[in-house]
């Protein structure tokens, strides 16, 4: 988290940056980072940030299997989520889980995500979230791979989803 801190400090003294928007996206293990750095620091984060004026994250995009982990109520973050059917490495249910709990920590209504069976993905939105926190989860035909379908950014629909996702802040 302190490197964390010292970036977004270093870039936001030395450039024009909205701090309302600061968001923060990994893949893998880097999404594994995100999360938990969030969860962890989630309360801390809250009390220093309105009193220091520090970062406060505006949205995630991460995946991960940390059925462990246990998202804020307190300090909603957006959430968009991203998980492969077949992926071999974080096994797709562990996926569905970490999204029903981000889900109901920003106080979505939970319905089972919709799980791809044609194509190359399928997007769920949430309904019922906290004012300006939505959470998202897209099922894609796939396994553990950063650009699903394509296996590079050029031609995949993930970068896509995940920049209108960001983009509605």
């Amino acid at each position: 988290m302190q490197l964390m801190d010292a970036v977004v400090k270093a870039v936001t003294d030395n450039f024009c940056v909205d701090t309302n928007r600061i968001f923060a996206t990994g893949w893998s293990y880097g999404g594994e980072h995100v999360l938990r750095s969030r969860v962890r620091e989630a309360a801390r984060r809250a009390d220093r940030n309105r009193n220091m004026g520090g970062p406060r994250y505006r949205a995630l995009r991460g995946g991960s299997d940390e059925r462990q982990l246990q998202p804020s109520t307190s300090y909603p973050v957006a959430m968009y989520l991203s998980h492969g059917t077949h992926d071999s490495v974080l096994g797709y249910s562990g996926g569905v889980t970490l999204a029903q709990k981000w889900a109901t920590a920003d106080g979505c209504t939970w319905v089972t995500p919709t799980s791809v069976t044609s194509g190359t993905h399928v997007c769920t939105k949430f309904s019922g979230c906290k004012a300006g926190y939505p959470v998202e989860f897209c099922s894609f035909n796939g396994d553990h791979t950063a650009y699903p379908d394509s296996g590079n950014e050029s031609s995949s629909w993930g970068p896509q989803e995940v920049w209108t996702f960001l983009s509605q802040f």
